[in-house]
């Protein structure tokens, strides 16, 4: 049975309060900025405050990673560790890293299509394709439904999130939920159950950021901690996160670049 973990946790007296804290402090920063933009459209007299501040969420990320990791590395310093480290990154196995990664962006995929294709149903117990239809659109367009603005934001600024966004979020996530958190809540409890789902759970409650209504909010918390429960049983009896790394930077490439391409096109 793999231990991976514990060959990324250095220091003797590991704490639950270091990773909840870091979690709680992410995820927190998150949806503060998500209602600071909300207030700021609100106060501008946009009617579609609400849905607009809902698409500032790569936005909120963005600067929420780039905390995340001034506290993630200051947290592996005082491990006696490095960051680079953590995420285990080698010139000489970055090929097969980059293998692993399409085939763990595989089997992800399928393990996160499964609830995002059967929970929106289960909720909506819909009796026609038209229902079927409709309760997929309150799962993915939501609140986006009313969106008129257009320009609340300047074009430039998206942009430049779209572009950093993958290559960033990416290995943020995954040095913090997989790499730091997990590791040390399995080291912590001994159990390495608990640490999966927990950090699992964390990583889905990120993601209800991205939501557009209530359904879909149930429907990507389960669909994205199916997807936390795969990466952490991968990572923990694997060892290597630079392959989650590669399946996660894939993943989120398509929602960076895809709107920049829009943007310059249009």
């Amino acid at each position: 049975m793999a231990v991976a973990e514990d060959r990324r946790v250095t220091n003797s007296q590991v704490s639950l309060v270091a990773p909840l804290t870091l979690v709680v402090v992410r995820i927190g920063l998150i949806w503060v900025l998500l209602a600071s933009a909300y207030l700021l459209f609100r106060s501008r007299g946009l009617p579609d405050a609400l849905p607009l501040a809902g698409t500032t969420s790569t936005y909120a990320v963005t600067v929420a990673n780039v905390i995340t990791l001034a506290l993630l590395a200051w947290l592996v310093r005082r491990d006696g560790s490095r960051l680079r480290d953590l995420l285990g990154f080698e010139r000489a196995r970055l090929a097969s890293d980059v293998g692993w990664g399409v085939l763990w962006l595989v089997v992800f995929w399928a393990v996160f299509l499964v609830p995002l294709t059967l929970v929106p149903l289960g909720l909506a117990r819909p009796g026609s394709a038209s229902e079927v239809q409709a309760a997929y659109e309150q799962v993915f367009s939501g609140m986006y439904a009313d969106l008129v603005t257009t320009d609340a934001l300047p074009a430039w600024s998206g942009v430049l999130v779209g572009i950093v966004f993958p290559f960033l979020n990416a290995p943020v996530e995954e040095l913090t939920y997989r790499g730091y958190v997990q590791a040390h809540l399995v080291r912590r409890t001994g159990s390495a159950a608990f640490g999966i789902a927990v950090t699992a759970l964390a990583f889905g409650i990120q993601h209800l950021a991205f939501a557009a209504s209530w359904p879909g909010a149930l429907t990507y918390a389960v669909a994205f901690t199916g997807w936390g429960l795969a990466a952490g049983i991968v990572y923990h009896r694997r060892g290597r996160l630079m392959p989650l790394v590669v399946a996660h930077v894939l993943t989120n490439l398509p929602f960076g670049l895809l709107p920049v391409a829009f943007t310059l096109a249009g």
